[in-house]
């Protein structure tokens, strides 16, 4: 770990697309003893959290441990959804918005252009840095998005 540590620009994510709460107990008790592991041994102690799936509450918020929100949701974050976690006061990160190639051009923005400059401009005046997915096998120019299969 103390290897791995070592890189300033690292954040831990203990998990990926989980479900957490009262019915994935399971869930729950990984995410917490993966997450006590580098609070306990990263000498740095960099960011930690784990990542819900999409638009659910993050429910590990007032633990110790995780030191950031990492949440999921359909587009960029608006004001509503930050406001359900500034009393935490931690760092909210949005970790994934959506993959334009599932949703062809029906749910697409009209100016893609546009709404990539909003994503990044709106994060980054926020204090925060853009993320936006796709889909490795299947990168394409914005003008075919959803016009090939990503199978």
């Amino acid at each position: 770990m103390a290897w791995h540590a070592a890189y300033p620009q690292l954040l831990w994510l203990m998990t990926d697309d989980a479900h957490y709460g009262p019915t994935f107990r399971h869930s729950n008790a990984l995410a917490r003893e993966v997450g006590a592991f580098p609070q306990r041994h990263d000498p740095w102690q960099h960011p930690r959290s784990t990542r819900h799936a999409r638009r659910l509450p993050f429910f590990f918020g007032g633990e110790e441990w995780a030191t950031y929100v990492h949440v999921e949701h359909a587009h960029d974050l608006g004001a509503h959804e930050y406001e359900a976690y500034h009393a935490l006061g931690k760092p909210v990160f949005l970790g994934e918005d959506r993959y334009e190639q599932d949703h062809g051009p029906r749910l697409d923005p009209t100016h893609l252009r546009y709404w990539q400059r909003r994503l990044s401009s709106a994060r980054l005046l926020a204090g925060g840095a853009a993320n936006h997915v796709g889909r490795w096998w299947a990168v394409q120019p914005y003008a075919e998005t959803g016009t090939r299969p990503t199978t």
